[in-house]
Formats: C-alpha cells, structure tokens, sequence
C-alpha cells in the first residue's frame, strides 16, 4: 500500500521530469537556431555582390 506522501513525492518526480526534458528541448531550439542563423548570414555575407 502506498501512502499519500509517497505519492506525492511520485508525482512530483514526474512533473520534475518533465520541467527537465522541456527545458532541454527549449535549450536545444535555442542552439539551432542559433547555428542556422550564423549559417545563413556566413552564407548570405560569402556570395554578396561586389565581393571579390
């Protein structure tokens, strides 16, 4: 038999997790994001007219 405390420390653990992998999933947009952008304006900046 599980008791009330031993399920709320449960379902906290679990709502943990989960704040954990969305802010992993946050973190990872945010360094893609940041890499296609530096990829796209190296890119842009290489073929620019009037460049030698």
């Amino acid at each position: 038999m599980t008791t009330k405390s031993e399920k709320n420390q449960s379902s906290e653990h679990e709502q943990h997790t989960k704040h954990e992998r969305k802010m992993y999933l946050i973190f990872a947009a945010m360094i893609s994001t940041s890499t296609v952008t530096m990829f796209l304006l190296t890119y842009t900046n290489a073929r620019s007219p009037g460049r030698t």
